[in-house]
C-alpha cells in the first residue's frame, strides 16, 4: 500500500494531509481522480473557499476512502463516521461525504464493474449518513430548503443550499461548531450581496424548525 508521505508521485498525493494510505491499483486510482473531479465541478464552494487546498485535500481524502474497502463493513462505517465529523467540523457538512461515497462508489463500480459488491461498502456508508440525516429532516423538506435557497440567495454560488441545510441536520444530530464553522465564510458581507445573506438567514431559520419538530416527535 502506497502512502501519500513516502510516495510524493502517488497521483493523490498530498503532502499537508498527513501520513494515511493511498491506493495502488491503477483503476481504484482513476476512478477516485474521477470523483474528486466530480464533486469539484458538482460543488464549487470547495474551490470558491479552501481553492487549490480544497482540490488536494478533495483528491487525497477520496483515495483514503478507497483504501477503506479492504476492511470489513463495521470498519469502513466508523472511519467515515469519523472522517465525515472532522471535515463537518472544518466547513463541509456530512451531507457532503454521504454525497462523496456514493459518486466514488459509482466512479468505481464503471470502471471495475466486476467488483461491485466490494464497493458497495462505500454505498452502504453513505446510507448510514443518510438514515442520520433523515431522522432530522425528510429528503422533501431538504430538497424544498435547498432549493429555496437557490433561488433566493441568486445563485452567487450554485448548489449551497443542500450544504447549508445539510449543515442544520447535523447540529440537530448534535454536531457542535459545524454551523458557525460554515456560516464564518458563507455570510461574509465583504464577499456575498445582501439577498444571498438574508436567503441564508431564512433558509436556516425554517430548517432549524424542521429539525427541531423532527426531534422533538423522534
Amino acid at each position: 500500500m502506497l502512502n501519500n508521505l513516502t510516495n510524493p508521485q502517488h497521483p493523490l498525493h498530498n503532502p499537508d494531509a498527513g501520513n494515511h494510505p493511498l491506493p495502488h491499483d491503477q483503476m481504484e486510482i482513476e476512478a477516485a481522480l474521477r470523483c474528486a473531479r466530480r464533486i469539484l465541478n458538482l460543488y464549487p464552494y470547495f474551490m470558491e473557499r479552501y481553492g487549490h487546498r480544497g482540490e488536494a485535500f478533495t483528491r487525497s481524502d477520496t483515495g483514503y476512502l478507497v483504501t477503506l474497502l479492504n476492511n470489513e463493513q463495521h470498519c469502513v462505517d466508523r472511519e467515515v463516521g469519523w472522517l465525515a465529523r472532522v471535515l463537518a467540523a472544518r466547513g463541509m457538512p456530512r451531507f457532503l461525504t454521504e454525497i462523496h461515497l456514493d459518486a466514488l462508489a459509482e466512479e468505481l463500480v464503471m470502471l471495475v464493474p466486476e467488483q461491485d459488491k466490494r464497493f458497495k461498502k462505500l454505498s452502504l456508508a453513505a446510507e448510514t449518513l443518510r438514515e442520520e440525516r433523515l431522522r432530522y429532516m425528510s429528503q422533501a423538506d431538504f430538497d424544498t430548503l435547498s432549493a429555496d435557497f437557490e433561488t433566493n440567495s441568486t445563485g452567487t454560488i450554485p448548489n449551497v443550499g443542500p450544504i447549508l441545510v445539510g449543515a442544520v441536520c447535523d447540529e440537530a444530530a448534535g454536531l457542535k461548531g459545524v454551523i458557525p464553522g460554515l456560516v464564518s465564510w458563507l455570510d461574509d458581507g465583504q464577499r456575498f450581496s445582501a439577498a444571498w445573506r438574508h436567503a441564508l438567514a431564512d433558509t436556516l431559520k425554517r430548517a432549524r424548525v424542521i429539525a427541531e419538530q423532527s426531534k422533538g416527535h423522534a
